[in-house]
């Protein structure tokens, strides 16, 4: 369909229902079937036929036939930015709020309308926070092993680190809860002095952070330990590499 680059969402065809998200793409018209230009492709034992998405197709077997159809549905890039931007409008009280009165009388509804002026107002710095890298994150394995100083990281609920004194440094164990399997232990080490306090602060903290506050906040460990902390624990299903840009601070 000529009409119809890069369709989002259901293929329209002959005599198929025109769904709301078409109208947005073919603003021009929906395109006819019999305008379409088709040629044919003769199919032999072996043969792999690859059809772009959007395109009118259909098949005819002459006689007995089995055949495998593959559908690969990338994602848009309005499919990852959307995905990211909900992330960071997640982030703020203002646009989680629900528009109380907007189905209501004129002046409940000029008042919902008015609370949602206010919000949208701030739309272009929340998409000014997502970067095109944020479109594709790397995997966990690859950014834990490039860690940066605005990595952010946070615990995750129901786990804990207890700590127990061995001989001449403390002994940490991470305790992590699952439906399934309850409390087990996904790591245990040995913790020198120096490190101690690093994660003895992790041990406590709840609320999501950066590791250049960590490397800040113990300025005596090198970044290069903070680096290694961060992933073991992250590893051992303490900590969460978050994987969403931040919502800009107002």
């Amino acid at each position: 369909m000529k009409e119809y680059t890069f369709p989002v969402g259901a293929q329209f065809g002959p005599e198929a229902p025109a769904y709301d998200e078409m109208y947005p793409q073919l603003k021009n018209g929906f395109p006819e079937a019999v305008e379409a230009e088709f040629r044919a492709v003769d199919m032999k034992p072996g043969s792999v036929l690859f059809i772009p998405r959007g395109t009118w197709h259909r098949t005819t077997a002459e006689n007995d036939s089995f055949a495998i159809s593959i559908g690969i549905r990338p994602p848009s890039v309005m499919d990852s930015f959307l995905e990211q931007l909900r992330y960071v409008l997640l982030q703020s009280p203002e646009w989680r709020r629900p528009l109380y009165g907007v189905h209501g009388d004129a002046r409940q509804r000029q008042e919902a309308l008015e609370r949602a002026r206010k919000v949208l107002e701030t739309a272009p710095d929340v998409v000014q926070a997502i970067s095109t890298g944020d479109l594709a994150p790397p995997p966990e394995a690859e950014r834990l092993k490039n860690i940066e100083r605005t990595t952010r990281f946070q615990r995750e609920p129901r786990t804990r680190i207890a700590f127990t004194q061995g001989d001449g440094a403390e002994i940490l164990q991470v305790k992590t809860w699952s439906r399934d399997a309850g409390e087990r232990d996904t790591l245990k080490l040995n913790v020198p002095p120096p490190f101690a306090p690093t994660f003895r602060w992790l041990a406590e903290a709840k609320v999501a952070f950066a590791a250049g506050e960590l490397a800040d906040r113990f300025p005596e460990v090198p970044f290069e330990q903070h680096q290694k902390i961060l992933d073991v624990l992250t590893r051992a299903e303490y900590l969460r590499l978050l994987w969403f840009p931040q919502l800009p601070l107002s």
